[in-house]
Order: structure tokens, then C-alpha cells, then sequence
């Protein structure tokens, strides 16, 4: 799994390139806004087992692959994170 400071600045940037606040991001991953700000800041990471069940299975593989451990297999940007999200909305 990437580095929770890491992991925090990717997701960061990713809604940030979506042009989504924390709230939307929140609204959209049905957690509160508060969880995203610990994400960002790497204080608590994502847990993809408490994301519910009708989280669209693409958005989820989005999700894995931001966290898979050997940084080749990440999105090296924000903006291919967030061309990832798109993806599976």
C-alpha cells in the first residue's frame, strides 16, 4: 500500500483536478467530510471495505489501484487519478 502522506496528496489532487470540494468528494463516497480531510492530510487512509456495496465496481478498481503498493502500477497524477474517477462514474 502507498505511503498514507502519499496516498493523502493523490487523492488531494485528484478531486482537486475534478474540481470538487472535500464535501462533494465526501457526498460522492458517502463518508463524512471530515473522513477526506484525514485521507488528505494522511492521517487515516481509505478503507475500501466500509465503501458501500453499490459503489460502482469501476470507481473501486480505481480505488486499488491508487493504493497498490509498487508506485508503477499507480495513476502518476492527479490528473490520471482523476481520469480514473471519471471512468468509473
Amino acid at each position: 500500500m502507498a505511503d498514507r502522506t502519499e496516498l493523502g496528496e493523490r487523492i488531494r489532487s485528484a478531486r482537486a483536478e475534478l474540481g470538487w470540494k472535500q464535501k462533494h468528494l465526501a457526498a460522492e463516497v458517502r463518508v463524512e467530510p471530515i473522513t477526506v480531510s484525514r485521507w488528505e492530510r494522511g492521517a487515516t487512509t481509505p478503507d475500501l471495505r466500509s465503501l458501500r456495496p453499490d459503489v460502482p465496481p469501476a470507481l473501486h478498481w480505481a480505488a486499488l489501484r491508487a493504493l497498490a503498493k509498487e508506485p508503477a502500477e499507480r495513476p502518476g497524477t492527479g490528473a490520471a487519478y482523476a481520469r480514473l474517477l471519471r471512468a468509473g462514474l
